[in-house]
């Protein structure tokens, strides 16, 4: 496999690196990538000029075939992202696919490589350093913020989020069978946040999976934004932020459960949940969006909804603490404020 990916990215290193000169060889290093307890795993090989210390491209090959469909998502994305009408700012942070074959049984990747820092590690060595955590939160949300300017106008637009969130529901109902007061609040969410797709909700680009692991930072510019197998051309506003935001709590507080940093990040007084409150403010004065706490608080709700889909996706139906669904979802139900108010204050 290994010498057939090497045969296949010399074949295309005139699209990889225009100019450059081909080399007679390339070195490579193997990474596994598995989410604990998880049952999709994909090899990731990462190919080297030799004498290089940075990688040029990123071959992505799931273990299992019947995880191909999420390689060939990613191919999707980011071939829309480099072809679609955005400055080169956000182009440049966004692996350029080169392409994607069959090679065997298998369905393999070909992309760019992004050089750089995660934030995750980033935030394990500057948590407690205030300046950092702001200007960190102020740089994802400007990378966000370019991405989502791309708004989609008029009845198309809002009928493709709509079928998003739909389609998210549907996943939901099938995986979870919600009773209840999670079903009602779930309804309820959608009642509130479905006559606003495309008028007072702008219909966004997302990314889907806009994590700490997968966004590299340098001099206060987000220069990679890595893994768009859950990314969507239209989708409803704040579901990246949310994202972002409880990945945030996480890497800046590895030491607590999930259980903690959700409650920490969302519900209880502290200097986290506050800083939450005001990134989902600037958020939304930047979408031209009012902050109106049912709307925000709807939107969260569905957001839950959205990640427990695309975690049982990855993690399949064994995945024991069933994250997203069995708890942070009752979570939620547990600390709401009435009348829809959690994101009141």
């Amino acid at each position: 496999m290994i010498q057939t990916l090497k045969s296949r990215v010399l074949e295309h290193w005139d699209d990889i690196a225009p100019g450059v000169s081909k080399p007679k060889d390339l070195s490579y290093m193997l990474q596994g990538s598995q989410s604990y307890r998880a049952p999709y795993t994909k090899v990731i090989v990462l190919f080297f000029r030799p004498g290089d210390d940075s990688p040029v491209v990123v071959g992505k090959v799931p273990d299992d075939p019947q995880f191909a469909g999420i390689v060939e998502r990613e191919y999707e994305h980011i071939k829309r992202m480099h072809d679609g009408p955005y400055p080169d700012a956000l182009k440049n942070a966004i692996p350029r696919p080169i392409a994607l074959e069959q090679i065997g049984k298998d369905i393999v990747l070909l992309e760019t490589a992004i050089v750089g820092e995660s934030m995750s590690l980033q935030l394990l060595r500057n948590a407690r350093d205030e300046q950092y955590m702001r200007e960190a939160f102020e740089d994802a949300l400007a990378w966000l913020t370019l991405m989502q300017n791309d708004e989609l106008k008029g009845e198309a637009g809002a009928a493709q989020a709509t079928a998003v969130v739909e389609e998210t529901l549907g996943y939901y109902r099938e995986l979870y069978s919600p009773e209840g007061d999670e079903k009602q609040v779930l309804e309820d969410a959608w009642a509130v946040v479905k006559p606003l797709i495309g008028a007072g909700l702008p219909v966004v680009p997302v990314h889907g999976d806009f994590w700490v692991n997968n966004i590299f930072r340098r001099e206060r510019q987000v220069v990679g934004v890595l893994d768009w197998e859950f990314a969507r051309p239209a989708s409803i506003p704040v579901w990246d932020l949310f994202q972002f935001e409880f990945s945030m709590g996480i890497a800046a507080n590895p030491k607590i459960e999930l259980r903690g940093i959700f409650l920490t990040a969302f519900f209880r007084d502290g200097s986290l949940k506050q800083g939450f409150r005001k990134a989902t403010r600037a958020y939304c004065k930047a979408q031209s969006m009012d902050y109106d706490p049912k709307v925000i608080e709807a939107l969260f709700v569905l957001w839950l909804a959205d990640r427990a889909v695309n975690e049982r996706y990855l993690f399949g139906r064994s995945y024991e603490t069933d994250m997203l669904r069995h708890d942070n979802m009752s979570l939620y139900l547990e600390n709401r404020k009435p009348n829809w108010g959690t994101f009141a204050d």
